[in-house]
């Protein structure tokens, strides 16, 4: 019938339908769901080049593929926090399904009150679907929350999604932040701007569509690596397939995906649903690149090397957070037991040092203050300001120094940042420097 027909193009295309929201009501895009890349009108086809795939370049994928199941199935032993033994959750079974039937993977299932007695040994990967994140930290206790820090800090890679993802908040593994969703639009998509360079978008990309179900609290992140971030509404960045108020301006400028170095492991954090249903095969793909990470060497710091992809990505990045911050100012958290970080991103340059309680202020400016000129080499050395001292075990202190960064630069933009740790060496001073980004 020609209404019916018209609706299916007018709810496929996004146009105006009697449905306030797009959940199990309208049809979802099949190249959304697998984020294959597309979306060019005939006038941008025009004068653009096209090369047929050959037999040898399907065999190739096939063969690479083969390649990374064999290695995950060989490689990881895979451990899945199940929240409860009689209410374990739609996002356990949705990635029990992706589990069993399309990755083929083996795993185990452990409860809160295994992870005190010893049961992550031997576990590489420990993943933390969506759950009721407050009842699982409490189920948790104190003992099984640190035995789960102690094993990441000793190699373990953590990721949690969504509820799983505010677990590792609470837990101060991840660093992230979260702030209560002020509207919902549940079976939307919505574009993510990704860090191509990073393991975690290897066959993603640059970017990504999450699926947004149900209310989606909103994930703000500073530390270590943003390794996805919504882009600001006011970009050509900024896409919305299905209904949506006032979620995107909500958005703009938070973090998707997060990813934060902890001593020898990774805490890696999702904002979203990253398997709805197990069929939302573009945003799982980051999922499985997160169980097959070489964490050991993303934890010795190679990933995210000197290239023009990456330093884009973090220009943008940088650019839209500061946006962001401009609308939305900080404020205490109060889904969180943690007060909602904040960071000017024109002195995001931290630098830590430790020297012995017995040594001034003074004395560790100075010699500081050497070994940024010795970094410079010649050029004016940044100003460090003093925001933070506190005493550690052994009679030493942790003297934590903010510099300017008024460029909003990245660490592969800052050739001196680069030498500092080589020049604090230098001055006997143990610590370190990194760019919050």
């Amino acid at each position: 019938m020609p209404g019916i027909s018209e609706h299916g193009t007018e709810k496929s295309l996004r146009t105006d339908t009697p449905f306030e929201y797009f959940y199990d009501l309208t049809g979802w895009s099949a190249m959304i769901l697998e984020n294959v890349p597309g979306g060019f009108a005939a006038s941008e086809i025009a004068g653009m080049r096209s090369r047929r795939l050959s037999a040898a370049d399907a065999a190739a994928s096939v063969r690479r593929e083969a390649t990374l199941h064999r290695r995950l199935q060989g490689e990881r032993r895979i451990a899945v926090l199940q929240q409860s033994a009689n209410n374990p959750g739609e996002s356990y079974d949705f990635l029990l399904h992706k589990l069993n039937s399309d990755w083929e993977l083996p795993f185990e299932s452990l409860l809160p009150d295994a992870f005190a007695g010893g049961a992550l040994e031997g576990v590489e990967v420990l993943l933390i679907p969506h759950c009721t994140f407050a009842t699982v930290f409490q189920a948790l206790g104190a003992e099984g929350r640190t035995a789960i820090a102690q094993w990441v800090e000793s190699g373990g890679h953590a990721v949690g999604w969504q509820g799983g993802a505010q677990l590792l908040s609470e837990m101060e593994l991840s660093m992230t932040q979260f702030e209560p969703a002020e509207s919902s639009c549940p079976g939307s998509f919505f574009r993510l701007m990704l860090d191509a360079t990073h393991p975690l978008a290897a066959g993603v990309g640059s970017e990504v569509f999450m699926y947004y179900r149900s209310t989606l609290p909103i994930m703000r992140s500073f530390q270590h690596r943003i390794v996805g971030y919504f882009p600001d509404p006011e970009s050509d960045d900024a896409y919305v397939n299905g209904f949506e108020e006032g979620s995107v301006v909500q958005l703009g400028g938070s973090t998707g995906v997060h990813q934060r170095t902890v001593g020898g492991g990774l805490a890696t954090s999702f904002a979203f649903e990253v398997n709805f249903r197990a069929f939302t095969g573009g945003t799982a793909k980051l999922l499985r690149n997160a169980i097959s990470q070489d964490v050991a060497a993303t934890a010795r710091g190679s990933v995210g090397g000197p290239n023009h992809e990456r330093l884009e990505y973090v220009r943008g990045l940088n650019a839209t957070v500061a946006v962001a911050n401009k609308r939305k100012p900080g404020h205490e958290n109060p889904t969180s037991m943690k007060q909602q970080l904040a960071i000017d991103w024109e002195s995001n340059i931290k630098v830590t040092v430790e020297t012995a309680a017995a040594e001034s202020g003074r004395s560790v400016e100075h010699r500081l203050a050497s070994a940024l000129a010795t970094a410079s080499k010649g050029a004016l050395p940044p100003s460090p300001v003093l925001v933070d001292e506190r005493p550690t075990a052994g009679g030493k202190v942790v003297r934590i120094f903010r510099l300017p960064n008024p460029g909003r630069l990245a660490w592969e933009e800052l050739p001196w940042l680069r030498r500092l740790q080589a020049a604090l060496a230098g001055a006997g001073l143990a610590g370190g420097a990194h760019v919050y980004v």
